[in-house]
C-alpha cells in the first residue's frame, strides 16, 4: 500500500489535453472533469510520490495559467514504477570553479544548473544532458589568455540562466545512479560514483552479473 492525494486542477480548456498526459506519466487517476466557461476542473487520484517535482512542470506546461492543490485522499495499492522520460546527466569531471567559458562549451549539450564562480568537484552533476546518457565536461576550463583577450570577454551574453532546481526538483531528476546532496547553503546533485573509472567498472560488472 502506498499514500495517495486528491488532486485538484483548474486550467484553461486548451491546457487540458496536456495535464491528463503529465498526471499520467505521474500514474494518476481522473476521477471527475467538468468544464465552465472554457475553464477545465479536473479531480485525480494519484500517488503521493507522483506530486514530487510536478508543480514547476505543471507551470511550464501551463504557462502559469493552472492551479492545483491537493488533500491526503487515503492508502492504496502500490500502482508501480514512475514513467518518467529517460535522460542522462552532465557530469563535472574536474574540480574547480565553474567560469563562463567552460560553461558556454557545456550548455551546447542540455541544460545547465549552475552558473559561473560555483565550485564544483568531479562527479558533481552540473546539467541536464539533451539526449539519453551521460556525458563529462570540464565545466572549469578557462580560455587561454593572450594580449588582447580577457578570459571572459564576449562570453557573457552567451551563456544561458541556469536552471535552479528545488529539493523537490533534485529528488525527482535523480537517476539509480545519482544522489542528492543537501548542505546549508546549497542542494547538489552528484554520482554515487564519483570518478569515471569507477561508474565504468560498476557497468561492466553489472552486465556480468
Amino acid at each position: 500500500m502506498e499514500p495517495f492525494e486528491l488532486v485538484s486542477i483548474e486550467v484553461p480548456e486548451s491546457f487540458s489535453g496536456t495535464v491528463i498526459e503529465l498526471l499520467g506519466q505521474r500514474l494518476g487517476v481522473m476521477k471527475d472533469m467538468r468544464v465552465d466557461g472554457g475553464t477545465n476542473f479536473m479531480d485525480f487520484a494519484i500517488p503521493t510520490r507522483g506530486l514530487i517535482g510536478i508543480r514547476n512542470r505543471f507551470l511550464t506546461s501551463t504557462k502559469g495559467m493552472g492551479t492545483m492543490n491537493s488533500i491526503f485522499l487515503g492508502y492504496e495499492e502500490y500502482r508501480g514504477e514512475l514513467r518518467d522520460d529517460p535522460h542522462g546527466s552532465i557530469i563535472a569531471t574536474e574540480s574547480g570553479e565553474t567560469n563562463n567559458y567552460g560553461l558556454v562549451t557545456a550548455q551546447e549539450r542540455g541544460v545547465l544548473f549552475l552558473s559561473a564562480g560555483v565550485p564544483v568537484y568531479a562527479g558533481m552533476v552540473v546539467g541536464a544532458n539533451a539526449k539519453e546518457g551521460d556525458i563529462g565536461v570540464h565545466v572549469c576550463r578557462t580560455r587561454q589568455l593572450t594580449n588582447f583577450r580577457a578570459k571572459n570577454e564576449g562570453l557573457q551574453d552567451q551563456l544561458a540562466v541556469p536552471l535552479t532546481l528545488s529539493l523537490e526538483d533534485a529528488l525527482n531528476y535523480i537517476n539509480d545512479d545519482e544522489l542528492v546532496e543537501i548542505t546549508p547553503k546549497s542542494v547538489r546533485i552528484r554520482k554515487k560514483l564519483l570518478t569515471e573509472n569507477d561508474r565504468k567498472r560498476a557497468k561492466r560488472d553489472e552486465k556480468n552479473g
